[in-house]
């Protein structure tokens, strides 16, 4: 990738679909999506009132970029044929994916138009970007990296050396992607109510 800035995209996962989202890796058709660049990963499922609602799963870096073809099957057992497979590492993962239909911004119609409709790998637009990470920041607590987990991960050999060190640096990056999202935008529950 020489000298590239990475970009950063979303990607939408039908969760009534395909089940749960994998964390491990995304299937796409897209061409735009490339090794280091950033993703939010969007996923829907139906509601409780018949409709769709969405939920945030995370931040995720491309780690590699897999030629295909890859043969998806649906929850109905139907297969869909995909390009190519990303290999993702957490950059930031809550606990479990964040309900957005808990938050007060939360505009089902205008997160379907944004993030549902065919549009993946586009940039977020810069309102949700700010949201998604001041979500991250307050629910994604579960992977702040600790010396503890740090000095684990170097030490596996059941990891090939350089996976172990892409994912000692996304470990290393959610620290300070939490601090610096912080000092931004204000700490605890505060959080939550941002885009009023």
């Amino acid at each position: 990738m020489g000298s590239e800035m990475s970009r950063s995209f979303f990607a939408y996962h039908l969760a009534h679909f395909f089940g749960p989202f994998g964390l491990e890796s995304y299937h796409t058709n897209s061409e735009k999506p490339v090794e280091g660049d950033v993703l939010y990963v969007v996923s829907g499922d139906h509601g409780q009132d018949g409709g769709k609602d969405y939920s945030l799963e995370g931040l995720f870096k491309i780690h590699r970029r897999h030629r295909g073809p890859f043969a998806l099957r649906d929850l109905k057992g139907q297969e869909r044929s995909f390009d190519y497979r990303l290999s993702l590492l957490p950059v930031r993962m809550p606990p479990k994916p964040i309900a957005m239909v808990e938050m007060p911004w939360y505009d089902r119609k205008e997160i379907h138009d944004y993030f549902s409709s065919g549009q993946n790998f586009n940039p977020v637009p810069p309102k949700y970007k700010e949201r998604f990470d001041l979500l991250l920041v307050e629910f994604g607590s579960g992977l702040d990296a600790t010396a503890e987990d740090l000095q684990a991960l170097n030490g596996r050999t059941d990891i090939p050396a350089t996976t172990r060190e892409a994912l000692v640096q996304a470990r290393v990056g959610q620290g300070r992607f939490r601090s610096d999202v912080a000092s931004l935008w204000g700490k605890g529950g505060g959080l939550r109510a941002y885009g009023h």
